[in-house]
């Protein structure tokens, strides 16, 4: 596994590593990576819905978003983008698809 450090205030990116199969040492590392960096990029995964679950609990804990019709049907941690975006025509109500385009918070 390869971390950098693309700027030295936040962010980090890891490389060469499958999240599905991490070592003791190197979820760890990833780990600090995250609390150090503030945002962490892992590239080149390829995830199913448990896995990328399993995955994310080693975070913390997942909280579903407050708003219930936007869940994951099978799975309430995760939010469906794009529910409720397209008038009875069809086409796109952009006052719907754009809210949250700015800076935003989702829950406390």
């Amino acid at each position: 596994m390869k971390i950098d450090k693309p700027d030295p205030r936040i962010g980090a990116i890891a490389t060469d590593v499958d999240v599905r199969s991490l070592s003791d040492s190197d979820w760890n590392a990833l780990y600090r990576a995250w609390l150090d960096g503030i945002v962490l990029v892992v590239r080149g995964q390829t995830l199913t819905i448990p896995e990328f679950l399993a995955y994310s609990r080693r975070f913390g804990r997942l909280k579903p978003h407050r708003v219930v019709r936007t869940r994951h049907p099978e799975h309430p941690e995760l939010t469906v983008m794009g529910i409720g975006t397209k008038k009875a025509d069809g086409k796109v109500d952009k006052a719907i698809y754009d809210r949250g385009g700015g800076w935003h918070t989702d829950s406390p």
